[in-house]
């Protein structure tokens, strides 16, 4: 029969918690037979909780940056001296078709150009870092899915 909470059953303080490699331990007693159950580190899956947390954040300030209303160019915007010495042209670099094209920036223009290439740069950037976080948030959540286990009958996690 089960006892109660918090009395002896055959010197076993029943609810009493004991720590074991790390895992809390909770010891039970049903029909003469003692059941240990592990139960996951509190701390460990708090530790990965609030780190998934900070990385949704983050995230979500890369999603702001990609989802901003500013005008883009798809080109990079290339500073280049013809002589040495002389006078800095400027040019949008893209690759059209797969090859790489440069075309001329009139000098009333490059602040125009320039605004929109660093936009699409800020873009791209923003959208890197976001694949990458996303990865890290699957990793964690994977993580806690695994800290949240039980041991399989045999002494085995899934």
């Amino acid at each position: 029969m089960w006892g109660s909470v918090g009395g002896r059953v055959k010197g076993v303080v029943f609810g009493k918690v004991v720590e074991n490699v790390g895992f809390l331990l909770f010891l039970l007693e049903k029909q003469h037979l003692i059941y240990i159950i592990g139960v996951m580190n509190f701390q460990v899956l708090s530790f990965h909780r609030k780190k998934v947390s900070l990385l949704r954040r983050k995230r979500s300030q890369l999603e702001r940056i990609a989802m901003e209303r500013s005008a883009m160019v798809p080109a990079s915007f290339m500073p280049r001296r013809l002589k040495p010495g002389g006078s800095v042209v400027y040019y949008l670099s893209a690759s059209i078709r797969g090859e790489s094209r440069h075309r001329y920036v009139r000098r009333g223009e490059v602040e125009y150009w320039r605004k929109r290439a660093m936009a699409w740069r800020r873009f791209m950037k923003a959208m890197a870092s976001w694949v990458k976080v996303n990865k890290e948030i699957e990793k964690e959540l994977r993580e806690i899915g695994r800290l949240r286990c039980e041991s399989l009958p045999g002494g085995k996690r899934g």
